[in-house]
């Protein structure tokens, strides 16, 4: 996963992830302040709701991790049915327990994370693989230009030219094209949820950290 692999700061593993309450000098500082933008993406391997919410994940590093949260509301950034085996989940500024393993859905796990703001939540519905390297195309393809272009309202688009339906073979003039194609195409592939894929994307990556910063996907 080249784009995810390049950019470990912003989409750390959950061995590089901070324990809650403890600087590390990378994520977090001396008085706790956030020092930069992160997100865990993880896939959910199963679910439990029998005292409150909570999940099993495994990164892409091939960790485990229970996940779990006491917060009562009903979350705006995804539904509750969304949370299935399967499916990828992203935590914006996860951090570790400070208390050790958590006991699992189905066994042990080799942390435990517990995030009460469900604002900071994003199910995407798709196994990680795949939300991954939907992500790395589109990090590929938005880095390419080109003097055809397959837009259909675009002034360079040749009338002799049928666009590849290969995802990694787009060609466009521009990263407007390129993402609005890719777009439509991620969709189908993640439930509607490649908008939010790629502001996570973006957010973590290229804005200036600000201490203050509220999270909208919408501001994509």
């Amino acid at each position: 996963m080249a784009y995810f692999a390049a950019n470990t700061l912003a989409f750390p593993t959950l061995a590089s992830l901070p324990v809650h309450g403890e600087p590390d000098g990378v994520y977090l500082g001396e008085d706790l302040q956030r020092l930069r933008h992160w997100c865990l993406m993880a896939e959910i391997t199963a679910v439990s709701f029998v005292d409150r919410p909570r999940i099993s994940v495994v990164t892409r590093a091939n960790e485990t991790a229970v996940v779990e949260s006491r917060s009562r509301y009903s979350p705006s950034t995804f539904a509750w049915t969304d949370l299935r085996a399967g499916h990828t989940v992203a935590i914006l500024y996860a951090e570790k327990s400070g208390c050790g393993g958590g006991s699992g859905v189905n066994g042990p796990a080799q942390a435990a994370i517990r995030e009460d703001d469900l604002a900071r939540v994003f199910v995407f519905g798709s196994g990680l693989g795949a939300a991954l390297a939907f992500g790395d195309k589109l990090a590929k393809a938005a880095s390419k230009t080109a003097k055809e272009c397959f837009h259909p309202a675009c002034s360079r688009r040749s009338l002799l030219l049928e666009a590849p339906r290969d995802l990694g073979a787009l060609v466009y003039c521009g990263i407007g094209h390129q993402r609005e194609a890719l777009l439509r195409l991620g969709q189908r592939r993640l439930l509607g949820q490649s908008e939010t894929l790629v502001w996570l994307m973006d957010a973590m990556v290229q804005l200036p950290f600000r201490k203050e910063f509220a999270f909208l996907p919408q501001d994509l």
